[in-house]
């Protein structure tokens, strides 16, 4: 019994040893992170040098006004002050400055000088701010007060699909016109061309953000568009088609055994139900010397752009020259 409860009492005292050395080690902690603290105040009392991005804002600008080129959203600087006023300026929030635009525009350009920039950024910072650099040393743009005009987009492809897959002919165009800006002579614009798109082996439905190529004096809105290239399997199809001849002499008539033939082709899985393709067969009386016997060659004079891979079952047909 007494040995039980010798057991107790140590476990009990145990226990209270570790609270007391756990109260100890959380103070030790504290004392730690308040001295750390007071570092950090004093360094920061110090001038740092820092890299900083500010965000960049032309306000106040009429309605009827767009910029020809864009103004920048924002700009790098490297500025040296005392540390706790950079982080103040910039810990919670992007440092802004503000550029207004009835005090820089004047006949079409919105200037402002290397000195204003600096004026700005000083007003953001404060006075004791010094700047060694900055992305941004003067700022000219140009502007107008004229309306746009929308023009159609032009989608230059260089796209091939892998085997048995075909690039359907309905690409689509996000936005299909856009608005173009400028100062004048808009009128001899007609459209915009994207930058061209290449894509090889090719096996299902893609969407391609494309830029549009940049017209000097022109603001293109907006400047890329979306193009969705579709892409479908190719399926088989057989028809019998009817021969066509030419180059007949005068008075006489062209007779073809047989006067069909079994054409086979793939078209777009889409187009499957469609109604038949125009194919055009012929078979030219001057060709009579490439062929053995009484025969023509067989050739195809003409296919739908959307259909792939077309062959002919025979190769020549046999014929008689009769007069009409």
């Amino acid at each position: 019994m007494n040995a039980r409860i010798r057991e107790v009492t140590e476990r009990i005292v145990s226990f209270f040893k570790g609270i007391r050395l756990t109260k100890e080690f959380f103070t030790f902690l504290g004392f730690i992170g308040l001295a750390a603290l007071f570092w950090v105040v004093l360094a920061m009392n110090d001038n740092v040098q820092e890299n900083l991005e500010v965000r960049l804002n032309v306000t106040n600008v009429p309605d009827t006004v767009t910029f020809i080129n864009v103004p920048p959203g924002k700009i790098h600087v490297t500025v040296r002050d005392r540390g706790t006023t950079l982080m103040r300026t910039s810990l919670f929030q992007i440092p802004v400055i503000n550029l207004d635009f009835k005090d820089y525009a004047q006949d079409g350009v919105f200037r402002v000088s290397k000195g204003d920039i600096q004026s700005a950024l000083k007003h953001t910072f404060g006075a004791n701010a010094v700047f060694s650099g900055s992305s941004l040393d003067s700022l000219r743009l140009v502007y107008t007060g004229l309306p746009g005009r929308r023009v159609p987009v032009d989608v230059k492809l260089d796209v091939k699909a892998k085997s048995g897959m075909t690039v359907g002919a309905k690409v689509l165009c996000d936005p299909a016109s856009v608005v173009i800006y400028g100062t004048g002579g808009l009128d001899t614009i007609n459209k915009v061309y994207c930058e061209p798109i290449i894509k090889r082996n090719m096996e299902e439905t893609i969407e391609v953000q494309a830029k549009l190529i940049p017209i000097k004096g022109v603001r293109i809105v907006p400047s890329k568009v979306k193009v969705t290239i579709p892409v479908e399997p190719l399926v088989k199809k057989e028809e019998m088609v009817n021969i066509q001849t030419e180059n007949i002499p005068a008075g006489y008539d062209l007779l073809l055994f047989p006067q069909s033939v079994k054409v086979v082709y793939y078209v777009p899985m889409s187009k499957f139900n469609d109604e038949t393709p125009r194919i055009d067969v012929r078979v030219n009386y001057n060709d009579r010397n490439m062929a053995t016997g009484r025969h023509l060659p067989l050739r195809i004079a003409h296919v739908p752009g959307y259909v792939c891979n077309v062959s002919l079952m025979d190769s020549e047909v046999e014929y008689t020259l009769v007069r009409e």
